[in-house]
């Protein structure tokens, strides 16, 4: 995308910021020629989902490693980098809540919707 965009085949993309902030850092994106337009503002972009009949315990452990985990420990964050984050959050709704406001407004699922 930012190739794109530095080449002038389009006016401008999308990215997500630890991508931005690796191609900034890696000189990946020109300067003169890419920059940021708008931030979105902090949303939750990762999740662990389970069907609603599994067996919560058996997930107990999984997420008592992932909030245990340190972004300082060498090993660990590798991981963290990936996704992001320095650190493993609890659920909350409340990170989505721009997203769902914005499927309220666009009416995203309303059936009786023609545009949708």
């Amino acid at each position: 995308m930012l190739n794109a965009v530095a080449r002038g085949e389009v006016d401008a993309g999308a990215i997500g910021d630890p991508y931005w902030a690796r191609a900034l850092n890696e000189g990946l994106a020109g300067s003169g020629k890419v920059k940021a337009i708008w931030t979105s503002p902090p949303y939750s972009h990762c999740n662990f989902t389970v069907r609603s009949e599994a067996d919560v315990e058996q997930f107990r452990p999984w997420t008592a490693a992932l909030l245990a985990m340190d972004y300082d420990n060498p090993t660990q964050r590798p991981i963290m980098d990936l996704e992001g984050l320095k650190r493993w959050v609890p659920p909350s709704m409340d990170g989505y809540r721009s997203l769902l406001e914005a499927v309220k407004v666009l009416r995203f699922f309303d059936p009786n919707d023609a545009s949708s």
